[in-house]
């Protein structure tokens, strides 16, 4: 049975031998929808909560000076270039001329993208029309705008706080410890300082320290997805749209209205349509991350990770492709695997760095699951993370099978999708 298996921008193929059984592991097939301007149209005008975006962007039939149109950077996909151009236009049928608008980039800690990726990313037509503005955790001028009752100090963008109005545009997702993306995940940590996406993602640690834990697609009792929504709160956006994409990156369907309502109305039609229900973990799980961007580094390829080992057994085998083109993606991340365990969760509990909770459920992974990867990092790197580096997964796969020739094995051809409801016990 052959496979192809997205690997950045191409496809890498594995044969299965015929003899062995194969359950495939996908997204729920959602249909792309037929004319997206018009449902974005809808959605803005007719939004699920809240006021329609003319309401908030012409209060009194006077339109706002500033608008800040918030949206995500290139590791969260959502097709901006359809998107934006009709949004700009709503908002210039509402009084907001061009001139006074600004696209702001939440990049939360993650680095700056290419100029030319902007342009990709956004689109030929939103990048001549406005200002884009990328953010910058580490800027001198972020501004105060409250504490949570976690203790985490939030401090945001001006840009953001400045402007009249603010809205947030981006894709809503399953997120292997804030529950899910987008939404106000773009205001904080997305505009957010670093000590203050420090802070929050200490939250997740405290709880996977005290135990195993899944906190994908869900909200309740997660204090990081909480903390989250607490921050927000102090300098909430007016106005949020947002994208659900279908297993192919297609949108299929678009909700807009009040932040915080509209988000929990996507993050519930996106659990009720497109968490999966299995009814065994398996031996042998072979996975795409779903190519370009879910592979671009490491530490957005472990969500995937995380997926596809959430269906396998104590031991089990996982081979992945990931190409990881743009690195780790982490400059701290590495140096947590040098130390014992002892001293990993000292560190952890007291000198808390970002993507040290990602270092340390990707740990209790690979001590649970053999993980073994082909990717474009050196070999030397994967291994120092606990993960074999592999040039062939075919090979690599009749090794396994060798080992376990009853195994029966999933496929996952798009993992970074593949969120399990419920995970079978064993």
């Amino acid at each position: 049975m052959p496979l192809g298996l997205a690997y950045g921008r191409r496809t890498i193929g594995v044969d299965v031998p015929p003899q062995v059984a194969v359950d495939t592991i996908a997204p729920t097939t959602r249909p792309a929808l037929s004319d997206a301007p018009t449902a974005l149209r809808d959605a803005v005008r007719a939004p699920v909560a809240g006021p329609s975006l003319q309401e908030v962007v012409r209060p009194g039939m006077r339109p706002a000076r500033r608008v800040a149109v918030v949206v995500a950077d290139w590791t969260r996909a959502c097709d901006y270039p359809t998107l934006l151009p009709v949004l700009l236009d709503e908002l210039n049928r509402c009084g907001v001329p061009d001139r006074a608008i600004s696209l702001l980039v939440a990049y939360g800690t993650h680095a700056r993208q290419p100029d030319e990726a902007s342009r990709a990313l956004y689109g030929d037509l939103a990048w001549d029309r406005v200002a884009i503005v990328h953010h910058d955790c580490d800027a001198a001028d972020l501004v105060h705008a409250g504490t949570t009752s976690r203790g985490t100090d939030v401090r945001l963008n001006p840009r953001y706080l400045d402007a009249d109005a603010a809205i947030t545009l981006g894709a809503v997702s399953f997120h292997y410890f804030a529950g899910f993306g987008g939404g106000p995940k773009l205001v904080f940590p997305g505009l957010a300082d670093r000590a203050g996406a420090l802070a929050n993602h200490a939250l997740y640690v405290e709880q996977l320290v005290r135990g195993p834990c899944r906190l994908k697609g869900t909200t309740a009792g997660n204090a990081c997805a909480a903390d989250i929504r607490e921050a927000t709160a102090f300098a909430p956006p007016a106005f949020s749209v947002h994208c659900l994409l279908n297993e192919r990156g297609e949108m299929a369907a678009v909700i807009a209205g009040a932040w915080d309502a509209s988000h929990d109305a996507a993050c519930g039609r996106l659990r009720d349509t497109a968490m999966l229900d299995v009814a065994r973990r398996y031996d042998v799980a072979i996975a795409s991350c779903g190519g370009f961007p879910r592979d671009i580094n490491l530490i957005q390829a472990h969500k995937s990770i995380d997926n596809a080992c959430d269906l396998l057994r104590d031991g089990g085998t996982l081979l992945i492709a990931a190409e990881c083109a743009e690195g780790i993606g982490s400059e701290t991340f590495l140096a947590w695997f040098d130390l014992d365990e002892d001293a990993f969760l000292d560190r952890l509990r007291t000198d808390y760095e970002l993507h040290g909770g990602t270092a340390f459920a990707l740990r209790r992974k690979t001590a649970r699951c053999r993980i073994l990867m082909k990717t474009a990092l050196p070999p030397d790197v994967v291994r120092r993370t606990g993960i074999v580096p592999v040039t062939d997964l075919g090979a690599a796969l009749d090794e396994a099978l060798r080992a376990r020739p009853d195994a029966r094995v999933a496929w996952l051809p798009n993992a970074a999708e593949s969120v399990v409801r419920d995970v079978p016990a064993g």
